[in-house]
């Protein structure tokens, strides 16, 4: 004989709550949008398959659907379920994979680059410039002359 069941947390900081998934702190920056699609943004501090904690939005109905876009995750519809002070908690409409929630959690939206990777910065003053290869002064005075004969050759033919 074999017997199924579900593990549920009996009692959190705000007595029972009816979980069926582990919550994961994340501390994690999102936007909530309510049903006018209004962004705020908030803070997710644990991630569970089932729901979500978040904190930092202003004055949300309890029970009101919501659509939380979470970094590495997306966009998840939710619903408010319970308020504490400036916290609420969410219950997913549809259940993440642990993998997705394992993957958000991991996820470090920071992006360091080593030193080497990143450009130099060289500064260029008159001393560290190449000197470019100059003409001879002859060539430099035939091309000045020649410049200025073709210059009033052609404002010549326009006005004649």
């Amino acid at each position: 004989m074999t017997l199924a069941g579900k593990l549920y947390f009996s009692d959190d900081q705000t007595g029972p709550s009816g979980r069926i998934a582990e919550r994961r702190p994340l501390m994690a920056d999102a936007t909530l949008r309510d049903d006018a699609s209004v962004p705020m943004d908030i803070s997710v501090v644990d991630l569970s398959s089932s729901g979500c904690l978040i904190e930092g939005a202003s004055d949300l109905v309890v029970p009101s659907l919501v659509t939380l876009g979470i970094a590495g995750i997306g966009r998840v519809p939710a619903r408010i379920v319970r308020r504490d002070g400036s916290r609420y908690g969410c219950s997913f409409l549809l259940p993440l994979a642990e993998h997705v929630v394992a993957k958000a959690q991991a996820l470090d939206t920071v992006v360091t680059f080593p030193a080497a990777a990143l450009p130099r910065l060289v500064m260029f003053d008159e001393t560290s410039m190449p000197d470019p290869a100059r003409w001879p002064r002859p060539v430099r005075l035939l091309l000045l002359i020649g410049g200025a004969i073709l210059t009033w050759a052609i404002v010549l033919y326009v006005l004649v």
